[in-house]
């Protein structure tokens, strides 16, 4: 991947990891159970895994970097207020009813997987469109595929609801390849709830 970007003039590929979702105590996403230090520490430790397991993968054109690290030395703006904003743009959208009910009933589908019990009320609905935005604060981050004094292309392996609001985010002036088949990224997440199982028990 990073040779084919090369082909298209000087670039690198960045893993990010994605501060945004780990450190959002301000913004009503969602309640944390660990404190602040405990997802500090687990962030770490995710990050040195992901280098330990790389290895020699790694160089000066594949990296990996904290989201809000990231940004920074783009000199872009800072985390959160792209967070904010998505957040308000994506509540400033008109939703109809059923739209909304499908945003509760989706959401509790999700966690009742995981043996977790939720009614779709309003408050569900509220708690998913904040969710969306901080994707699409990432899309207002990126727009025009550029983030601060660096032109960007997300590569993406998320499943739609991501790239769907980035785009949101956006207003559609964005790339973002997605190189993963669907077949590959449902059998991910099917991983990844089984992990998530486990880990619950």
């Amino acid at each position: 991947m990073s040779e084919k970007i090369s082909e298209i003039g000087p670039g690198r590929v960045v893993i990010l990891l994605p501060t945004n979702e780990v450190f959002a105590e301000e913004l009503n996403v969602w309640q944390y159970t660990q404190t602040t230090e405990e997802r500090e520490k687990l962030f770490a430790n995710i990050d040195a895994n992901l280098q330990e397991k790389l290895g020699d993968l790694l160089s000066d054109n594949i990296q990996i970097m904290r989201w809000d690290d990231y940004l920074q030395q783009a000199e872009a703006d800072q985390e959160i207020g792209y967070t904010r904003a998505g957040i308000a743009k994506m509540q400033n959208r008109s939703y109809s009813p059923s739209e909304r009910q499908e945003l509760a009933v989706d959401i509790c589908n999700y966690f009742t997987q995981f043996g977790i019990t939720l009614a779709p009320t309003e408050e569900v609905a509220d708690g998913q469109i904040r969710y969306y935005g901080m994707y699409a604060g990432e899309g207002i981050a990126s727009k025009g595929n550029q983030i601060g004094d660096r032109k960007m292309v997300w590569v993406n392996f998320e499943e739609g609801t991501v790239p769907t609001s980035q785009l949101q985010g956006a207003d559609g002036e964005l790339a973002i390849v997605t190189p993963a088949s669907p077949n590959d990224i449902t059998k991910y997440y099917q991983w990844k709830r089984r992990r998530i199982q486990r880990g619950l028990k």
